[in-house]
């Protein structure tokens, strides 16, 4: 069947500066747990990966990956790129991935606030010593100083420079959520009056602005420098505005950054408005009235074309897309990227499948929820719909069956993974 002209934007060559991409579908970054138990990676890890790129998707984001251990980590096992020891693993996914003409960023992070106790015994850190939100599992960060600080920023940078050593086509830095990017940016969350401090925009932005351009200077203009971050912070007072946000991109494309990926995030009932799908009932009506009419045509995709018409450099958006929502927000020009997560988790080709015209083999993302209940466990994570997910290594994922030579009636009886 031949693709409905809507969709043939989705599938125009488009450059992040001298990057390539074959189309406007990316892999967005999540956090899957397939590593080694020392956060190395193996075969598991890359096979998961090369599967994606293999279903015909354009960028892949790779989760979100320390460069400061374990202070950095919101649990354990995490990618890690804070010893050169790690390299190979990442050539490993880089070179498979490059192999079926996808690029393929790093995202990495640093959980701040996020960290856990349990993990190591380390009291978590962020820009001011606040009580976290209501959320029971998150411990009470204690104030960064000025020279951790520099510390945690040159970490950040040398991981880039690692990520740019294993053949990666570029970095993203994580300046979005509860974690610690966003915590210097959040006027909830920073209370501090110096020069990282909330007195000023600039003082809010600073430390990733530096972060951005000390990964320049490491890495030179031959490498992709983007971010996440948070467009908006909703359900808590002092959070940032998409006003606010719209500033803060405006003084990271000055710093050297080349793409901007536009996410959001929620305290107490918007806790998550990043998973919309989550938040029908019974959340409060202010939850329900602002988020409904958002899904499935991208639950913050206000917010990233609010960022877009202020910058000169790539916005893209995730939450919520399906192929129909993606088309139109691409062919009305309000984002120049779809991010996708889930719906490449259940059908990896999916890319494949609607640039060929295959609409009705595409297999779709229910939004039960079982992957994110997985990532609340810590455990490997799984999807109720695709047996293939994170067991590629061992039994293939699925993408190369062929039709059954002899084909007979068959009644599945009950439910269920």
């Amino acid at each position: 069947m031949a693709r409905k002209k809507k969709y043939d934007k989705l599938f125009t060559p488009f450059k992040i500066k001298h990057v390539e991409l074959k189309n406007r579908l990316v892999k967005s970054s999540q956090w899957f747990i397939y590593l080694e138990p020392d956060g190395s990676i193996g075969d598991r890890f890359v096979k998961f990966y090369e599967s994606i790129a293999k279903g015909g998707v354009g960028l892949i984001i790779l989760e979100e990956t320390v460069t400061d251990y374990p202070l950095g980590c919101s649990n354990i096992p995490h990618p890690r790129l804070d010893d050169d020891k790690y390299i190979p693993g990442w050539k490993r996914v880089a070179e498979a991935i490059h192999k079926y003409g996808a690029k393929c960023f790093v995202q990495l992070t640093h959980a701040g606030p996020a960290h856990k106790m349990a993990i190591d015994g380390q009291q978590p850190v962020a820009p001011s010593a606040i009580d976290p939100p209501a959320e029971p599992f998150l411990d009470k960060a204690r104030e960064l100083t000025i020279p951790e600080i520099k510390a945690i920023q040159e970490k950040w940078a040398q991981g880039a420079l690692r990520a740019k050593k294993a053949g990666v086509d570029g970095v993203e830095i994580h300046l979005a959520h509860y974690a610690l990017g966003n915590a210097f940016l959040s006027r909830w969350q920073n209370r501090r009056h110096d020069e990282y401090g909330c007195d000023s925009l600039e003082n809010r932005a600073r430390f990733g602005v530096e972060i951005i351009r000390r990964v320049r200077e490491l890495c030179g203009d031959d490498f992709i420098i983007g971010c996440r971050m948070s467009a908006r912070e909703w359900g808590i007072e002092l959070g940032t505005t998409n006003e606010e946000a719209v500033e803060f991109a405006k003084m990271f494309e000055k710093a050297g950054l080349d793409y901007i990926q536009s996410s959001g995030y929620g305290y107490k009932e918007f806790w998550c408005c990043w998973a919309p799908q989550q938040m029908y009932w019974p959340e409060p009506l202010p939850v329900t009235k602002e988020f409904r009419d958002r899904i499935p045509t991208g639950a913050m995709l206000p917010e990233a074309e609010a960022i877009r018409k202020a910058v000169s450099i790539p916005v893209s958006s995730a939450n919520g897309y399906n192929y129909d929502s993606a088309a139109d927000a691409i062919n009305k020009d309000r984002v120049d990227l779809i991010w996708m997560g889930r719906n490449l988790m259940v059908d990896p080709a999916y890319p494949k499948k609607l640039e060929e015209g295959r609409i009705e083999d595409i297999r779709p993302c229910t939004r039960c929820m079982h992957c994110v209940g997985k990532l609340w466990e810590n455990v490997p994570i799984e999807c109720r719909w695709n047996a293939f997910m994170g067991h590629e290594y061992e039994i293939g994922d699925g993408q190369d069956f062929e039709p059954a030579k002899k084909k007979k009636k068959v009644m599945v009886v009950g439910v269920g993974p």
